[in-house]
């Protein structure tokens, strides 16, 4: 077990989650995804610093300067519970690269929750985006969070065709300028790996 499978108050990760910490290929190189935790404030500031405007405008819903150490601490704290973000990092020559990041927030203490996902520009279209939301929405299932929900710009077209890719089935109103977006967090159909629950 490496240091990385504790958070930054010395617990085991995989005992408090549920959720053992794994690595998958990615054209020859090690990908590996795990809990965030407040150490990772400074590989999270370097990531989101080194995102295209693009990128970032769509995540965040604005342009943004340069992140800081005040900015990473809501962002890498979470409860494992009613937050929760999952984190993929580039293994390499025992260093480690974030290169992308997905959670959700659970809304006051409904079965829904908002969720955001964000892949390195140069990670895009390489399966580790659907990893991530195959797993998160494995973690938000175990926590009692049924659905989960978001707003995305109207002109953001990428992220409805990623999600369904994953196989969510999603449901899509309106807004003006935006779209709010919701979908079950067990089904993802055609998805290997996830198996919705049989009745």
């Amino acid at each position: 077990m490496t240091e990385c499978d504790f958070d930054s108050t010395g617990n085991n990760i995989e005992q408090i989650t549920g959720y053992e910490p794994r690595l998958i290929p990615d054209e020859g190189l090690s990908v590996r995804i795990r809990p965030i935790n407040l150490n990772d404030s400074d590989a999270w500031i370097i990531f989101v610093n080194g995102l295209s405007p693009y990128s970032k405008f769509y995540r965040f819903h604005h342009i943004i300067k340069d992140v800081c150490a005040e900015d990473a601490r809501p962002f890498c704290s979470i409860d494992y519970k009613n937050s929760f973000a999952l984190i993929a990092e580039l293994v390499k020559d025992s260093c480690f690269e974030i290169i992308a990041v997905g959670r959700y927030t659970r809304i006051n203490e409904s079965p829904n929750a908002e969720f955001a996902i964000v892949v390195d520009d140069d990670f895009q279209r390489r399966g580790i985006g659907v990893e991530i939301m195959k797993d998160l929405a494995k973690v938000a299932g175990k926590n009692g969070i049924t659905t989960f929900e978001g707003y995305t710009l109207i002109e953001n077209f990428e992220i409805i065709n990623f999600l369904k890719k994953c196989g969510f089935d999603l449901r899509i109103i309106q807004r003006t300028g935006m779209r709010h977006i919701s979908f079950s967090t067990d089904k993802m159909v055609g998805v290997r790996g996830f198996e919705p629950p049989t009745t």
